[in-house]
């Protein structure tokens, strides 16, 4: 007895249905996937919150957002304080690498007293990557609190004398997470701080409105900002929360 083949309505009718369930579960799985990479971002937030907070502690003052000697060129996309949030936690991580491994001699006379590093969870590709063509020179990354860096001495500093590679934080999406230390520049307005030049302006410039966000959005009420620009890859912090719409949209921050 010849068995009989499916028809091409019969098949028509299975490619249907399995394109009806592929429809039906993608987009579940692609919210699965954000779920879990959104409670990767908040782990990693709130664990750089932490070691931020711990350098204050050790320092006395919060890593800068900002280095007047490493450049900010014209010729890159977006404005100046765009660009600078961009890199911010290039020094950021600078900072939180600090610790006296290398020149444990150089402990005795840290104000840390030999503290950090804050942070070694480094997972390049995963929550750092390099900053195209961007390095730190030599004389940057001798300065305080950046020369005792462990990057400046593994594997991930370039072996050359030139300078070392500017790594970045980024988030799951791997887009650049952003870093705006405020204390100095509110400390300056204040009159409590009135000399250096990086005490005089907020060159990351996440913007807020005094009297209003301020007084009522928990994120501008901290020392620091420190933010994932979330799934959307968009900036919902900055200018976006006005005196009637306090919200950052699918930003995970540290508020």
């Amino acid at each position: 007895m010849q068995k009989r083949g499916f028809t091409l309505m019969e098949v028509m009718v299975v490619v249907s249905i399995i394109a009806l369930l592929m429809a039906l579960v993608i987009p579940i799985l692609g919210r699965t996937g954000d779920q879990a990479k959104i409670a990767t971002c908040r782990q990693l937030i709130a664990s750089l919150n932490s070691s931020t907070e711990a350098f204050a502690a050790a320092f006395g003052y919060y890593p800068k957002d900002y280095m007047a000697s490493w450049s900010y060129v014209a010729s890159e996309s977006g404005t100046n304080p765009e660009q600078c949030r961009r890199k911010s936690t290039g020094l950021l991580l600078l900072a939180l690498t600090h610790c006296h491994i290398d020149n444990p001699s150089n402990g005795a006379t840290c104000p840390c007293k030999g503290a950090g590093p804050f942070f070694d969870s480094i997972k390049l590709g995963d929550n750092t990557l390099r900053i195209d063509g961007k390095d730190f020179t030599s004389s940057q990354v001798n300065a305080s609190p950046y020369k005792d860096s462990f990057i400046a001495f593994t594997t991930f500093g370039w072996s050359g004398s030139s300078g070392k590679p500017a790594i970045q934080l980024v988030d799951p999406w791997l887009h650049p997470l952003v870093y705006d230390e405020k204390r100095a520049f509110v400390n300056y307005k204040n009159n409590i701080q009135t000399s250096g030049d990086y005490e005089k302006t907020d060159y990351c410039g996440v913007v807020y409105v005094p009297g209003a966000d301020y007084t009522t959005d928990m994120a501008y009420k901290r020392p620091f900002l420190l933010y994932s620009l979330g799934p959307n890859g968009v900036d919902d912090t900055d200018g976006k929360s006005t005196t009637s719409e306090i919200s950052h949209g699918d930003d995970i921050g540290n508020w």
